[in-house]
């Protein structure tokens, strides 16, 4: 073989090398991708019944995002509480740190006096940019009517007025959007008073105008809106919701846990809850006492029971379905710590 034979091979080989280099090394590239913007739309007022409805507003949205049907509280809320509680404080804490190492601004817009003109001068002043706000409150200007359709047409239209800030601000192609509502505050059963209704738009990530079955908390919407940052968290009890967002559910969760202590902001009889794809499990944990209201555990079939009105636990036709969920019950409250387990805590409160 000729030198300059050698010579060409050599030169080959490290230009491949340095190709290959490029394309795995981070400092390879001066250009980054564009961050992803981040909007929470809080309502309390809005209840997956509402969500159903015809509203303007509300239809626009859901025509453009991705909405989850199958979306529940990790906790269940008291009367006093917003919709905001149910993040978590310790979440929204850490999602708030992590937002702002990352060079995003953060506020939550939920009191008296904010505005969409003010909601549109912040989207305006920098990028990246994280907003909560209560697209249910007053806050935009009009009074909330208790009646159902008005509550529902404020609400779409103060959605409706942030999708035309994000737009004007020309920020709505990179701007991830999610609307979390409320649960249904009369309810009697496990399953009403649990279940919220969740729409999210990710640019690139979400099927317009698609339904996930996916069984999905409330406790992923932090770790989602932090995948969205770049900044996934391992800390969070929630899972992304970026993989069912994109219509793949392979490896998704089957069960999911919520629990129940407090209504009307005092401490109620203290419930957890599981149910799969077609049934609720709820243990009350004081079942039995005489501050118990219910049996120790119930067991309903939603896809022909949703007012929960047949409890079909100690049914031996059920007993396979019930002994399995209540050790994924179990198990669950064990890898939380739940205080609970402690029978001395229980006993306190008994």
């Amino acid at each position: 073989m000729s030198l300059s034979r050698l010579h060409r091979r050599e030169f080959l080989s490290r230009t491949i090398a340095a190709s290959t280099l490029a394309l795995v090394s981070p400092r390879a590239w001066a250009v980054e991708a564009t961050p992803t913007n981040l909007v929470l739309m809080l309502a309390d007022g809005l209840t997956p019944r509402l969500m159903d409805g015809v509203d303007s507003g509300l239809v626009g949205f859901l025509g453009s995002a991705t909405r989850f049907p199958r979306a529940y509280l990790r906790t269940a809320l008291p009367t006093s509480a917003g919709v905001m509680e149910s993040l978590g404080a310790e979440s929204r804490l850490l999602m708030q740190a992590s937002l702002e190492k990352r060079g995003y601004r953060a506020r939550f817009m939920c009191r008296e006096g904010d505005c969409l003109a003010e909601a549109e001068r912040f989207m305006l002043a920098r990028e990246p940019f994280f907003l909560a706000v209560d697209v249910g409150s007053r806050a935009f200007g009009r009074v909330p009517s208790l009646a159902n359709g008005q509550r529902s047409g404020l609400i779409g239209a103060n959605v409706e007025g942030m999708l035309r800030c994000l737009d004007r601000a020309g920020v709505a192609d990179r701007t991830l959007v999610a609307l979390l509502g409320g649960p249904d505050r009369d309810s009697v059963t496990c399953e009403g008073a649990l279940h919220v209704p969740l729409a999210i738009r990710w640019p690139g990530v979400s099927k317009p105008g698609s339904l996930s079955e996916a069984l999905v908390s409330t406790a992923d919407l932090v770790p989602t809106l932090l995948d969205a940052a770049g900044h996934p968290s391992s800390r969070s009890m929630g899972v992304s919701l970026r993989r069912p967002l994109g219509g793949d559910l392979s490896g998704w969760r089957r069960v999911l846990c919520s629990e129940i202590d407090a209504s009307n902001g005092r401490l109620a009889e203290p419930r957890r809850s599981i149910r799969d794809e077609r049934y609720r499990l709820t243990h009350s944990l004081l079942g039995g006492s005489r501050r118990s209201g219910h049996p120790e555990f119930e067991l309903y079939d939603l896809s022909r029971d949703r007012a929960e009105r047949r409890n079909l636990a100690g049914d031996t036709r059920h007993r396979a379905v019930e002994l399995a969920l209540r050790w994924r019950l179990r198990s669950w409250r064990e890898r939380i710590g739940d205080p609970l387990l402690d029978p001395q805590a229980l006993w306190d409160i008994a």
